[in-house]
Formats: C-alpha cells, sequence, structure tokens
C-alpha cells in the first residue's frame, strides 16, 4: 500500500508544522519538485496518480529538515540521493532500538563542500557526505574515557567518529534520526494511517544493512575521502607542535581580568 499525494502532504505538514493557510503554496513546492524528479520513483505520469511508499515519505522530510536549515532543493536533493543508503540506515537503526526500548539516539553527519572547484584536487573530498553516528559514540567523542574495554569495532567507530569531529565538525550539518521518524509514525497515527504500510520497505532496508554488516572490510582500502582526511590531520598535528597555542590564546584574553571576575576557565 502507498500513499496518495493529498495523505503525503497532510504527513508532511504535520511533520514540519506548516499551516494551513499556506498549503496551496506547499504543494506547489512538492509538484516542482516531483518536475525535477525528487524524490524518485513516485510513478508520476499521463493518467497516472503519484504515489508515495517509506522512500518516498522519509526523503521530502529529510529534504525539509535540510531546507529549514538553509539548503537550497538542489543541494538537498544531491545530498539524500548521494547519501540515501546512510539515511535508509539510521532509519532502519532507529526503527530497531525504538522497537527495543533503547534509548540510544542515531544522528546523521552531513558534510558538504561547495569550495570544491576551488581546491587542490589532491586535498579535495566528496563535496557531499553522510555519516551515521550513535549517540553513545558521540558521548565517547566529546569526553576522555578509557576506551580499553571495548571492542575493536567499537574503538574503531569511535576513532571515526572523533576524526569527523576534529576535521569536519566546522562544516557540517547534523540531523538526528528518532524525532523525524517518529513524527512521520504520529502524524500518520493522527490521520488514521497504518504506519505498518511501510514495513515492507524497512523490512527489505533491513535486510540490505545487516548484509552489508557481515561483509568484511578491507582494510587496505583507502578511499579518496579518507586519504584526503588524513593528509589534513597530519598537517594539522605538524603545525600542533610547531606553534605554541597556548601563547597565542595567552596574548589574547586577560587572565587576571578572568580570576578577578571568579569565572571558571
Amino acid at each position: 500500500m502507498s500513499l496518495s499525494f493529498k495523505q503525503i502532504v497532510a504527513i508532511l505538514m504535520d511533520v514540519n508544522g506548516i499551516h494551513v493557510d499556506r498549503q496551496s503554496a506547499f504543494e506547489a513546492r512538492l509538484k516542482q519538485w516531483q518536475k525535477m524528479g525528487f524524490p524518485s520513483d513516485v510513478n508520476v505520469g499521463k493518467g497516472t496518480r503519484a504515489s508515495y511508499g517509506a522512500k518516498q515519505a522519509y526523503q521530502l522530510a529529510i529534504c525539509l529538515a535540510l531546507l529549514e536549515i538553509g539548503m537550497t532543493p538542489e543541494r538537498a536533493h544531491e545530498t539524500i540521493r548521494l547519501g540515501w543508503q546512510k539515511f535508509a540506515e539510521g532509519i532502519v537503526e532507529t526503527t530497531e532500538c525504538i522497537s527495543r526500548n533503547e534509548a540510544t539516539g542515531h544522528y546523521w553527519f552531513i558534510k558538504y563542500d561547495a569550495l570544491t572547484d576551488l581546491k587542490d584536487p589532491q586535498s579535495r573530498i566528496n563535496d557531499v557526505v553522510v555519516f551515521l553516528v550513535r549517540s553513545d559514540h558521540i558521548s565517547f567523542v566529546v569526553s576522555d574515557l578509557d576506551l580499553s574495554d571495548h571492542s575493536v569495532e567499537e574503538r574503531n567507530a569511535i576513532e571515526e567518529v572523533r576524526w569527523f569531529f576534529l576535521e569536519d565538525m566546522s562544516r557540517c550539518v547534523l540531523l538526528e534520526s528518532e524525532f523525524l521518524v517518529t513524527r512521520i509514525w504520529f502524524a500518520m497515527a493522527e490521520l488514521g494511517i497504518d504506519v505498518s504500510i511501510f514495513s515492507d520497505e524497512i523490512k527489505s532496508w533491513q535486510r540490505s544493512v545487516i548484509e552489508k554488516s557481515k561483509q568484511v572490510f578491507d582494510e587496505t582500502e583507502v578511499s579518496p575521502r579518507h586519504a584526503a582526511q588524513r593528509r589534513a590531520l597530519d598537517l594539522m598535528k605538524i603545525r600542533y607542535e610547531k606553534y605554541p597555542l597556548a601563547e597565542f590564546a595567552q596574548s589574547m584574553i586577560d587572565a587576571d581580568y578572568t580570576k578577578s571576575n571568579n569565572v571558571d576557565s
């Protein structure tokens, strides 16, 4: 079973708080995106009504979230197209955690670089990268906890996130998946739509995620993205050793003033 255009409009208006007086304008925007080919596989054609499944519903919801924080529609569409595998993985993992009443959250870190054409070819990274992380990994990234009791896989995942924070966080977009997923479910329920109509699609994504997790990672293969990030990190390490950061910072603040006003540092 799929959703009609009328139903998807109602769901997205609920999810995004679109005012009823702006419904016509909102519908016009969605129809314009359809003409642009987004979301994919809507089955729009002469004499054919648009139909929306889980993929289209989630893609539209993610797109609207990205627009809310300033992305252009074209950039948002491209981000979702290139990063859909990670978006789908996040939806599956979020759904699994909710099904087990687990509190672990999932986040999509979205890096997009609009300046790739101005950079040295060897230092370029894909202009859109979507990365999925869990809240427990983030807690380790922003703390100095001992990771020796964790498995190699967990340490590697945490180190990957830490690396992402170090090199890319200053130009990333962060989306939390649980609120997005549950808002869609709640909107469907409010409209009397059975959320299980998405079950076949979600289960197919689930199987794909599990099969991917079984694949052996080839440690000898280094992606262009990781190679570029490694070069950037190596340069930062050299500069950390080359320049006296503490002296830089001390030259810019009045430490005595901070102490005299009892401000914790």
